[in-house]
């Protein structure tokens, strides 16, 4: 059996009451976007770079098990497995976080994409450098998530994901 790549969907809880149905929506707000590659992990990674946090700060707090604020940015709410070899799992991002997503801006964006390993990890003096591919594809998704989060927090509503894993033959 072999993992394929995990695969995303972020989306903004639906429409408010106050919204009419037939409203459209404003230029560049999109309830929802998917792609290879977001996952939890990506979205607590994201989080401690936000909070300016490293993984030797994140890290003793993990090992004894006692909650700290990266705990509390990406919350599992739900699972699911579909079918064999193939499970689901549902997140929710806190309105800390969320709101910290809504901030960001495009020089923000391209350097947390360009510097994701230095941010997470800055004591390591020499990265495998990765592909301006890589690179892109990260900045897109941070790009995304960032104009979704501003949707959510003008709706004051939820910033949620669903990661899905599956295995093949």
């Amino acid at each position: 059996m072999k993992q394929e790549p995990c695969f995303g969907t972020a989306w903004a809880e639906g429409r408010t009451s106050v919204e009419k149905a037939s409203e459209p929506l404003a230029p560049g707000e999109k309830l929802q976007f998917a792609c290879r590659g977001l996952d939890a992990s990506l979205l607590t990674d994201l989080h401690m770079i936000l909070l300016g946090m490293t993984y030797k700060e994140v890290a003793p707090a993990s090992e004894s098990a006692q909650p700290s604020e990266i705990t509390t940015g990406v919350k599992r709410i739900s699972s699911a497995q579909p079918a064999p070899y193939h499970t689901a799992h549902f997140y929710q991002c806190s309105d800390e976080f969320r709101a910290r997503m809504a901030e960001l801006g495009g020089e923000r964006i391209n350097e947390i994409a360009r510097n994701w390993l230095a941010l997470r990890a800055p004591w390591v003096t020499e990265f495998v450098p990765e592909s301006a591919e890589r690179m892109e594809h990260r900045r897109e998704i941070i790009e995304n998530l960032a104009a979704l989060a501003r949707v959510a927090q003008k709706r004051g509503s939820r910033l949620l994901l669903r990661a899905e894993y599956r295995m093949t033959e």
